[in-house]
């Protein structure tokens, strides 16, 4: 991944930060996500939960980009 911008401490071009560091990185954001979704399917009507399991969940805005993501809240909760 390409990542353009400035190392704040030094003012200096950054280094291109490895995967590993990335996934870290958003590893608390991702988790918080999961879990608010998780959250919300257990509130949700049975009829409106089995219109979810039927039809499935988009994801939409830039956070829907992160590879894996869709995958693993699926697999979480067993939707399509």
């Amino acid at each position: 991944m390409e990542v353009k911008g400035r190392d704040l401490a030094t003012a200096s071009q950054g280094d291109q930060p490895h995967d590993e560091e990335i996934r870290e990185a958003l590893r608390e954001p991702v988790t918080t996500i999961i879990e608010t979704i998780r959250t919300c399917l257990e509130r949700t009507p049975p009829e409106l939960a089995a219109d979810l399991v039927d039809s499935g969940i988009v994801f939409t805005g830039g956070g829907s980009l992160l590879q894996g993501l869709t995958d693993s809240s699926c697999r979480r909760r067993s939707f399509p």
